[in-house]
């Protein structure tokens, strides 16, 4: 069983082309879909390329680890979050055209946080234990961040 979070290129792809499907049948004459779709499709079949065989699996200390990957892996990261940063405002900016649209921004905006908090994970917070005062000060144990980051490549992602 996996209980976790997860995005994957594939999602953002499909985005894209729904997102080109749908503002081409609502919105035609707003923007031109394909040219705004373009950088956020290029971006995560290049953070796709960087992997060179399907059926891995490596967590983040993996690819720190190997040079040849680390180094593409991550130029290419930075260039999708902000390619699905920009699309994603290119549908805030037409969602009122249709909601398929606004609904596309929506996973549009899902996405976004999960990739962030991927990318940059903030810790968890430490659990309120019964009992304790708002205004008590104290030291109190950090919690132990033991969430595991990894990137797994398929055939088809």
């Amino acid at each position: 069983l996996f209980f976790g979070e997860t995005i994957s290129t594939n999602q953002i792809l499909e985005l894209a082309r729904d997102s080109v499907a749908e503002g081409l049948s609502h919105a035609r004459d707003a923007v031109d879909w394909v040219a705004i779709a373009a950088p956020l499709e290029r971006a995560a079949r290049d953070l796709r390329l960087v992997f060179r065989q399907d059926g891995s699996r490596l967590s983040i200390k993996q690819i720190d680890n190997d040079a040849a990957i680390a180094k593409p892996f991550y130029e290419v990261l930075p260039k999708l979050e902000q390619a699905l940063s920009d699309f994603t405002g290119a549908l805030e900016a037409q969602a009122e055209r249709a909601e398929t649209i606004e609904q596309c921004h929506r996973r549009a905006v899902a996405l976004c946080e999960k990739l962030e908090a991927w990318v940059d994970p903030k810790p968890p917070k430490a659990p309120k234990k019964e009992g304790d005062d708002e205004g008590k000060e104290g030291e109190s144990a950090a919690p132990v961040d033991e969430r595991v980051r990894w990137v797994e490549v398929f055939a088809n992602s």
